[in-house]
């Protein structure tokens, strides 16, 4: 029996070191505590040097739970704010509005997303032609214009549905440009878009005003249904690398998208692919087609150089017909910094007294950005959008001098055919385009132009200008 109370102690004893081990192990103490420091001293053993360890040791535990506390309170505090922050983020998302700018005033909130913007465009040109030009045209005299003055107002509500209200102001009233609605994945059709647009034909009618590559388009623009009132379905195809477009529109609608007329209508549709499409669209190979039916009561085609401020120099004069059938074909290549752009055109005419003649047009233009951008390419449009200089002169971005292109391109459009004898036009455009910020560039182009009206001397001469426009967007 006398050996009963060492053994209990012995116990005792190892089981209060264990507990104080696991204990100190829980608060982060390492080493010296846990090989022994710590001891109990069996429960007769009531040393005042064994009481003062023990003392002590409990002290620095109640330290360190006083220095864990002091941690987790600020960290605790930290998530209840992150936690009220992410509740005012959420509420504010669900029944508030965001108003931001992006290329334009922006308005978010509530699944509805609206956008006021516009465009300013000042030219200036100065330019002279040679003796036969001024004696068939009159003097090409020094000028200054808004090109295009724009204000929009876009919208779109719940992923469903795109309105836009576009208004150019150049001139001194305010014409319709782009005034629609558009609905969104329509089962079958894709998108739908009813209203005043533009037609669907040519890659550089389909590339903004705010982004060609030359204050004006090439000559056979000419030949180039613009903007009329209709409908048009649009939707891509293999994985987005490309699009269809087809349309019904009312030929012959006057600056406000107004028409009337029994024959007058028009189908119109336009087709693109893209075979290569790499490294974030810096390396790009685009080719496309568009086709026209066009009922008409009479039809006619007048071209200037390009050099918008200035007089039309070739003119087919009215002609009567009854329809006429819009043929293009595109093609261009973007490797890098540098891009090569195509396209022909033809307008088939069908006289009512017989005859079809045809008019051709068509260019080619090449252009390298020596700060190394590309031509950005948007596969859902088929068309070419926004450079983004790498180092913006201006914005709070601004980093460096921009981005600078180099631009040439030659273009020609010939009137004569069958027993129309309008004449020829060739120009030959260079250019050099300094890209201040995404919305702001200035424009500089050297245009030299022919006139040729084969066997009538009254078509004819040559001239040069110099074009210099600055732009702005948002």
């Amino acid at each position: 029996m006398s050996a009963l109370p060492g053994v209990f102690l012995t116990k005792t004893q190892g089981a209060f070191e264990s507990a104080m081990k696991r204990l100190l192990l829980a608060c982060g103490f390492t080493g010296a505590v846990l090989t022994g420091t710590v001891h109990a001293q069996g429960v007769g053993d009531e040393s005042p040097s064994s009481n003062a360890a023990l003392l002590a040791e409990l002290q620095v535990l109640r330290n360190r739970v006083i220095q864990l506390e002091a941690k987790v309170g600020p960290e605790q505090d930290m998530r209840e704010a992150l936690a009220r922050l992410q509740a005012r983020v959420e509420a504010t998302d669900q029944n508030g509005m965001n108003v931001f700018w992006k290329d334009g005033l922006r308005v978010e909130g509530d699944g509805v997303v609206l956008k006021f913007g516009g465009r300013i465009q000042n030219d200036y040109t100065f330019g002279s032609g040679d003796s036969t030009f001024d004696d068939n045209y009159g003097e090409l005299e020094d000028a200054t214009e808004f090109r295009r003055a724009r204000l929009y107002f876009s919208g779109k509500a719940h992923d469903k549905v795109e309105w836009k209200a576009q208004y150019d102001f150049a001139g001194g009233d305010a014409d319709f440009k782009d005034v629609f609605m558009r609905f969104l994945e329509v089962p079958f059709l894709a998108d739908v878009t009813v209203g005043q647009q533009k037609e669907p034909f040519s890659l550089e009618e389909q590339t903004s005003s705010n982004h060609i590559t030359f204050l004006e388009r090439a000559l056979p623009n000419a030949l180039v249904p613009g903007r009329s009132t209709g409908i048009q379905s649009s939707r891509t195809f293999g994985d987005k690398r490309g699009t269809i477009s087809v349309g019904a529109f009312k030929t012959g609608t006057d600056s406000f998208g107004d028409a009337s007329g029994d024959g007058d209508n028009a189908a119109t549709a336009r087709v693109t692919y893209t075979p290569i499409h790499e490294d974030e669209g810096r390396r790009v190979v685009h080719v496309g087609g568009s086709y026209s039916r066009r009922g008409v009561d009479d039809y006619k085609v007048e071209v200037r150089p390009e050099i918008h401020d200035m007089q039309k120099v070739l003119k087919t004069g009215t002609l009567d017909a009854s329809n006429v059938k819009l043929m293009g074909l595109e093609a261009a290549w973007v490797e890098g910094p540098f891009s090569l752009q195509a396209e022909a055109i033809r307008s088939e005419v069908d006289l009512d007294a017989g005859g079809s003649p045809q008019f051709d047009g068509s260019y080619v233009q090449a252009s390298y950005f020596l700060t190394g951008e590309h031509r950005p390419y948007k596969q859902s449009t088929g068309a070419f959008d926004r450079v983004s200089p790498l180092d913006p002169y201006i914005g709070k971005d601004a980093t460096g001098f921009g981005a600078v292109e180099l631009a040439a391109r030659y273009s020609m459009i010939d009137l004569n055919d069958e027993s129309i004898t309008a004449g020829e036009l060739d120009n030959w455009t260079m250019g050099v385009n300094w890209y201040l910020s995404r919305n702001t560039r200035i424009m500089l182009d050297y245009i030299h132009f022919d006139i040729d009206g084969d066997s009538d001397p009254t078509i004819n001469g040559d001239g040069d200008a110099v074009t210099l426009r600055f732009q702005t967007d948002f």
